[in-house]
């Protein structure tokens, strides 16, 4: 016995976003799960419930161009778009409608796939 002490702990964690806020990763479980080379990343929005449409939004998300690169972006709304490397270290999600259809406390809004 050498005397040191050691110990591990699985976890994951999570973090549900308040309302009117956006976060990255899986609601459940890991937040991110690496499959081969890429990793993809959910983008969810808190619209505050059923009753609060999310209409107008403009998401970026900054990335270590050096460390990581967007390799798609697919949305979830069929009105709202995604750029990706433009410029080489954003991830830019779009989205403007009138329809008011969209609304919850975990939409997804979009897949980024890095």
């Amino acid at each position: 016995d050498s005397g040191a002490a050691t110990a591990s702990l699985d976890a994951s964690p999570n973090l549900d976003p308040a309302t009117g806020d956006v976060d990255l990763g899986a609601a459940t479980g890991l937040p991110l799960v690496q499959s081969g080379s890429t990793v993809s990343v959910p983008v969810r929005v808190n619209t505050g419930g059923s009753a609060q449409y999310l209409e107008n939004f403009q998401i970026e998300i900054s990335l270590d161009a050096t460390a990581v690169s967007a390799v798609s972006c697919e949305t979830a709304l069929s009105w709202a778009v995604c750029t990706i490397n433009d410029p080489v270290d954003t991830v830019t999600i779009v989205g403007n409608t009138d329809a008011g259809a969209d609304a919850g406390t975990d939409l997804l809004v979009a897949t980024v796939t890095l």
